[in-house]
């Protein structure tokens, strides 16, 4: 391409070649946003990991002092123990014999540390038990759990775990749950202070509330709830009836959590609570009377108690709360069942909470002000707005009324106070009523007009642009009124039409009247046009009773499986089809806004329609002069519930002005003109492009030809820079042509593809990308309807296809190596040869510049790599000779696809036999390319290191061996270079593998053979092996049965689940890998140390020995105490017959000699020496005074100055460590007065000292 022109030396520089010169500053902006949004994920995830760390330190310190440690090797020992013990009674190993046998060992106090072991094998039992059974068990289980907690809560942090998890098994085996359950459950509540047991209980409760919420019942009457034909509510199963009797007490739970409570436990609370709301409140219990009745008195009398004064330090956490709840509640709005009642009369305490919010935002606080209005939304969604601003209004009469009164300036914030009451239903407003929006909004929005208008008028600008604002606020509250309202008539949207066309005359109102206009026409013309679903929803909801062969297979759950009761299964509400319709708008469109399909369509006919010839021209003459996307996306969306005459009209006025234009550039030559008289009709253009594309689909088939060739191809052939904007869009249009408008180009398609064969050459990335997207297009037009002129396409357009593939952009070079392969099989489905396109491509090689070279040898990568199973050998060994040679090259770019090519080959020959054997051919060239480009004087370190890894590659396919007899002599010593740090990395990995290994030996061999030196006699560590259980487990042959836990047990998150066993001084010991790694570490670190002190100290006193054998644990007698002695002795010196370590040590004791008389004076003048250079470092700064000394003992003035001495501040004496140099400073200067005989005697010491 000739834009891309060679840099200095021949080189062109891929990186830095026309760099941003095609990209928008939005683009630009678009970019930067993008890469701070990834920075800034990344440093969130890394404080997420630094906090999880921080969390697991926190706990590994915490699991030292209370926190036990789980081997689940002991528990198959204790289960082992109680299986025999059930099997030497004659009774068979069952569920209920297991758990009968654990809870009586329980039961009579057992060893502390096999309590855990119990409580686990007693929770993976229980689920397997029958309600009888687990009825008759409750009262005694939930005693012997208190207990167990009572006394384990502050000593052993693991047996109140699995105390917790037993009674979370016990209380989630009974179905359905009853209110006796939950009384005997609450008696386990840990006071507030017991931070783990608290959140362990809280956890407990919730799970039992969400099964009861979610599960399905087995009996075919409630396996869908279904409506009262009187009331029109839901009927709740069993199950649904408890959970709404046990919520408020969990609620109360909760809220008594909030006050007096650490914030750990303040936070697990919030997440549990919100949590249950968010999976648990769903329609059926939302919509039944005992529902109703539910949540009401949650918010009356328990969530308002979060908003009192003594709560403010969680205020944060009670909104949180409530958004969740009042997020469920919102689908009421869009509903037949909120269209019969009022959100406030079905809760009457709602709108108190509302006026509590209120006075909670009108108080200003930076930190919840988002998280208030957050929940005011989630509220104000289930109602309709008519209610909402019943309950807080805003005048904005009452604050112009304020304004003037400017004295009172307290009066005028109370009146602006509410003002952010219009962000609130800018968010709300959706899926209300168009008309109360003319009656209710219209005023306002004509009184604060007038007052803007007023107040510019009088230029005050200030005022004036403050209300210009606030009118913007109220056009936005306006768009959320469009956003699918399911009361719309046709006088009421004529009053909303009227006023936004009006706005598109004013420059600030124009994208919102745009967008308020595409989201009303948008949103019913897809309700319009989407297939209905809601009669399959009426046989879901419908009030009739339901039936068996309605019900599901998945909603029916088996009682007894194979000699075991099946657990409850979940039905999630992500599975409810009701649920999933009232939440989910992709789901079923019309069950989601309320909007049936025949309201949607009569809508866009007799309501929308009838004002197509005042809004389309408008929207089309706004967009003259305002071109922006909302503008665009508004006549896009208008013209498809726009009337076919209006739009026939709009259309023939688009395609008017396009010939035109395509005639003043005809007769005028208006390339020769100068630019400012090109800009008017290129603005034109791009116009008539935006708009023709966004109106394609519904252009007529008779004007299709017309756009082509009045608006596209003038613009395509346009060779002039300016056009690189008009080509883009000209591009775009062309592509959608082909997605909507592809039969009725037909007839031109000769001529399409014509034109996109020629390259062009000013264009955008953006503008690239669409047009490589339209040569898909017309490749696969060209097969579909003119498959005999498939050849001539491909030749075509490959030049252009192999330029692409070294684009920039990832897109545009992943795009260009799938029309290749698309190029190749069409070529072969034609019947031509396999490697027709190889040969095509290799073409490329004539070019002249170096960026045409490497995408050549790219593109040829891309064909060897698809066809490399049928390509002739020639043609292959052809191929990858000359991919090799090409490596030579001292262009980097040609270079750099070279290797690329080398690296897929070398990886390719591995699967590939053909392939092998012409890389085999080949291998001399490709050695060669590799010795000359490393061996050049200015080869950079990526070039080789680049080199390096294609020369590893070789080495492992043919050895080394075999390569060095072919690589050339002069470059040999990279070869063995390479060599030798192929064998460093590969002796690396090893000793990694090595290292790996040995930590992961045996256990038993490390452990118990070193051990049993100190397990003192056989009969106690046979004690200490029955004490744990382990005897059981080593002589047991015969592998017996295991009750695995339960789904929702979660043992396998316990912590620390890796236990050590070690017999210590004939006592059996536990602890964890952890723990003995740090003891081995000590001991091995204790040894060094000994042995270098006893390496230091030559000689020994037999009392020492004594002494530290008698420290020794145990007492000896003097007996033994000298044997010791004489042994210590013997070890370090030798015997009589044996005094070579004797003489060893007495050489090592003669050969210390003291310092002699001259080595002592030395150092006593070095160290002299030493403490003058000290003390002039610490006084260089002081000036002691000593210019003013006279020649008596007085001081004289100098130069009409009075004798002084200076002592600067210094930072450094001020610290401690250095008092005595600070003292040493003052003393330069402040000497003793000493009078009489003290006085001649010093003077005489002085004098001597200097003589």
């Amino acid at each position: 391409m000739k834009h891309r022109k060679e840099a200095a030396g021949g080189r062109t520089l891929l990186k830095h070649a026309r760099k941003s010169s095609n990209m928008s500053r939005q683009k630009l902006l678009e970019l930067r946003r993008q890469a701070m949004a990834v920075r800034r994920q990344k440093a969130e995830l890394q404080k997420v990991e630094a906090k999880k760390m921080a969390l697991r330190r926190i706990q590994s310190a915490h699991n030292k002092k209370t926190h036990k440690t789980f081997d689940r090797g002991i528990l198959r020992c204790v289960q082992d123990g109680l299986v025999e013990s059930i099997e030497s009674l004659g009774e068979s190993v069952t569920p209920l014999s297991l758990f009968m046998a654990a809870f009586t060992a329980l039961s009579r106090s057992p060893e502390k540390h096999h309590i855990s072991y119990l409580l686990a094998i007693l929770s993976a039992c229980a689920p397997r038990l029958s309600q009888g059974i687990l009825l008759h068990q409750l009262d005694p289980a939930i005693t012997l759990t208190e207990q167990i907690i009572a006394e384990n809560v502050a000593t052993n942090h693991l047996i109140v775990a699995k105390a917790m998890k037993f009674a979370q098994q016990l209380m989630l085996s009974f179905h359905p749950p009853f209110m006796r359950l939950l009384s005997a459950f609450s008696r386990l509540e840990p006071s507030k202070l017991q931070v783990d047991t608290m959140k362990m209980y809280i956890v407990t409760f919730r799970k039992l509330l969400e099964r009861a919420a979610l599960c399905v019942e087995s009996s075919p009457p409630g396996a869908h709830p279904v409506r009262d034909a009187k009331t029109g509510a839901y009927i709740l199963s069993e199950s649904q009836k408890f959970f709404v009797e046990a919520l408020p007490r969990f609620v109360k739970v909760c809220v008594a959590n909030f006050t007096d409570s650490p914030v750990s436990v303040v936070s697990t609370t919030t997440s549990e609570l919100a949590g249950l709301f968010q999976r648990t409140i769903s329609p059926y219990i939302v919509e039944s009377l005992e529902g109703r009745e539910m949540i009401e008195g949650v918010v009356s009398a328990h969530l308002l108690e979060l908003l009192k004064p003594h709560c403010q330090l969680y205020w944060g956490y009670a909104l949180e709360i409530m958004e969740s709840l009042f997020g469920r509640l919102s689908y009421l709005k869009r509903t037949s069942s909120g269209d019969e009642m009022s959100f406030t009369q079905r809760f009457p305490s709602f709108p108190f909470l509302l006026r509590v919010l209120n006075k909670l935002r009108v108080m200003d606080d930076p930190k919840l002000n988002g998280k208030v209005e957050r929940v005011m939304v989630a509220l104000g969604k289930g109602m309709s707005v008519q209610e909402f601003v019943s309950i807080i209004p805003f005048d904005p009469r009452r604050a112009h009324d304020a304004e003037l009164k400017a004295a009172n300036g307290v009066a005028e914030e109370d009146a602006w106070a509410t003002s952010y009451v219009l962000g609130v239903l800018r968010r709300i407003a959706s899926h209300d009523s168009l008309p109360f929006f003319v009656e209710n909004f219209f005023p306002s929005i004509q009184f604060v007009r007038n007052i803007a208008l007023e107040y510019e008028k009088q230029q005050r600008m200030e005022l004036a642009t403050k209300w210009t604002a606030l009118l913007q606020q109220y056009w936005r509250v306006g768009v959320g009124f469009c956003h699918y309202p399911r009361i719309i008539t046709k006088d009421s949207f004529r009053e909303v039409a009227k006023q936004l066309v009006g706005l598109m005359s004013h420059p600030l109102f124009v994208d919102t009247s745009a967008t308020a206009l595409h989201v009303l026409c948008d949103g019913y013309h897809e309700l319009a046009t989407t297939e209905s679903l809601e009669d399959d929803m009426d046989e879901i909801v419908s009030n009739n009773e339901g039936n068996e062969e309605e019900r599901l297979d998945d909603d029916q759950r088996e009682t007894f499986t194979q000699g075991k009761r099946a657990l409850p299964q979940k039905s999630g509400l992500e599975e409810d089809t009701y649920f999933l319709a009232v939440n989910d708008p992709t789901w079923n469109r019309h069950i989601y806004h309320g909007i049936s399909q025949e309201r949607a369509v009569d809508v866009c006919k007799n309501v929308i329609a009838r004002f197509s010839a005042n809004i389309m021209p408008k929207l089309c003459n706004t967009f003259e002069g305002h071109d922006s996307t909302a503008v665009l996306l508004a006549i896009q969306s208008f013209s498809r519930v726009c009337t076919p005459d209006v739009m026939q009209v709009i259309l023939k006025g688009i395609l008017d002005l396009g010939t035109n234009i395509a005639l003043q550039t005809r007769e005028k030559e208006i390339t020769a003109v100068t630019k400012s008289n090109h800009t008017p009709l290129t603005g034109k253009r791009r116009m008539v492009l935006d708009i023709s594309c966004a109106v394609i689909a519904q252009l007529p088939a008779a004007h299709v030809e017309t756009l082509y060739n009045d608006v596209i191809e003038p613009v395509l052939m346009d060779p002039a820079p300016e056009s690189r904007l008009l080509q883009k869009k000209a591009y775009k249009l062309l592509f959608a042509m082909f997605e909507h408008r592809i039969k009725d180009i037909f007839p031109l398609l000769p001529r399409i593809a014509g034109l996109l064969t020629v390259g062009r050459q000013h264009i955008t990335i953006s503008g690239i990308k669409m047009r490589l997207r339209c040569l898909v297009w017309a490749l696969d037009a060209c097969k579909m309807y003119h498959p005999e002129q498939i050849v001539s396409m491909i030749r075509a357009i490959v030049g252009e296809t192999i330029m692409l593939s070294r684009e920039r952009s990832s897109e545009t070079r992943a795009t260009s190596m799938d029309l290749l392969e698309k190029m190749q099989r069409y070529l072969v489905g034609a019947g031509n040869p396999v490697n027709m396109l190889l040969h095509l491509v290799l073409a490329g090689f004539s070019g002249k510049t170096p960026w045409m070279i490497s995408s050549t040898v790219v593109a040829m990568a891309k064909v060897v790599y698809v066809t490399h199973q049928e390509l002739p050998e020639a043609d292959l060994d052809a191929a990858i000779s000359l991919g090799f040679r090409m490596m030579e090259s001292a262009s980097p770019d040609v270079r750099s696809a070279a290797a690329m090519f080398a690296r897929m080959v070398l990886k390719l020959m591995k699967r590939c036999r053909r392939v092998a054997a012409a890389v085999e051919k080949s291998l001399p060239k490709l050695l060669l390319a590799i010795a000359l480009t490393t061996s050049q004087p200015g080869v950079s370190s990526n070039i080789r290191l680049q080199m390096r890894v294609l020369l590893e590659k070789c080495i492992k396919r043919f050895s080394f061996e075999r390569l060095e007899p072919i690589f050339p002599v002069g470059s040999k010593n990279f070869l063995r270079y390479t060599q030798k740090m192929m064998k460093r990395e590969q002796k690396k990995e090893e000793r990694e593998l090595m290292k790996h290994a040995t930590e992961k030996k045996n256990e038993f061999d490390r452990l118990f053979l070193g051990a049993a030196m100190k397990a003192g006699t056989e009969d106690d560590a046979e004690r200490d092996l029955l004490q744990a259980g382990a005897l059981t487990s080593l002589v047991s042959t015969s592998a017996l049965p295991f009750f695995d836990t339960a789904e929702d047990a979660e043992d396998s998150g316990d912590e620390l689940d890796k236990m050590h066993l070690e017999f210590q001084d004939g006592k059996l010991h536990i602890m964890s890998i952890e723990e003995k790694r740090q003891q081995v570490e000590r001991q091995r670190r204790q040894e060094m140390a000994d042995r270098l002190l006893h390496r230091g100290h030559h000689l020994a006193h037999a009392d020492s020995l004594n002494e530290r054998a008698l420290g020794m644990r145990g007492k000896r007698s003097r007996v033994e105490a000298e044997d010791f002695e004489n042994d210590e002795l013997l070890l370090r010196y030798g015997n009589k017959i044996n005094n070579e370590s004797a003489r060893g040590t007495i050489a090592a004791a003669q050969s210390r000699v003291g310092p002699g008389a001259n080595q002592i004076e030395k150092l006593r003048d070095q160290q002299r020496e030493k403490r003058e250079l000290k003390r002039m470092r610490v006084e260089e700064d002081i000036r002691k005074g000593e210019e003013f000394k006279g020649r008596g003992d007085g001081d004289v003035r100098r130069g009409n100055m009075a004798p002084y001495a200076y002592i600067p501040l210094n930072r450094q004496y001020m610290n401690k460590r250095h008092q005595r140099e600070a003292m040493q400073r003052l003393m330069t200067v402040a000497h003793t007065h000493m009078k009489g005989n003290k006085a001649k005697l010093a003077k005489r010491a002085k004098n001597k000292t200097a003589k």
